[in-house]
């Protein structure tokens, strides 16, 4: 992308077509994927803004991490999202997930009091 002939954001793709790096200023962010195609990291020549992705085995994202925070993401054995977990400096908070039998995600009780399920 340019503003006249002043290169504003340039990017560089690998041979699937995925952004691999993004130029923009003095700014240079570098993408890597894993063998299966996932995100793996994404790195901006600064420190604060650096972060990796795990993936288990099934192919669930179960990690994020960046200097100042993690989040960590639990699955039941069918695959269902069940929880979130983040923590940072002073900072510790989880969310559970819960499903119906058919897999719907309900409606946390302490967000949502009056709603209720009936079965």
């Amino acid at each position: 992308m340019k503003l006249g002939d002043t290169p504003l954001v340039e990017y560089t793709r690998d041979r699937l077509h995925r952004e691999t790096l993004r130029s923009f200023g003095r700014y240079e962010l570098t993408t890597a994927y894993t063998p299966a195609g996932q995100l793996q990291s994404q790195h901006l020549n600064s420190l604060l803004s650096d972060r990796d992705y795990t993936w288990n085995d099934n192919g669930e994202l179960i990690r994020i991490s960046s200097p100042r925070q993690t989040r960590s993401y639990s699955y039941s054995t069918t695959g269902r999202l069940t929880g979130v977990h983040t923590t940072a400096a002073n900072l510790d908070i989880r969310i559970p997930y819960a499903t119906d039998p058919a897999g719907n995600r309900l409606p946390d009780p302490e967000l949502h009091p009056d709603s209720t399920l009936s079965m």
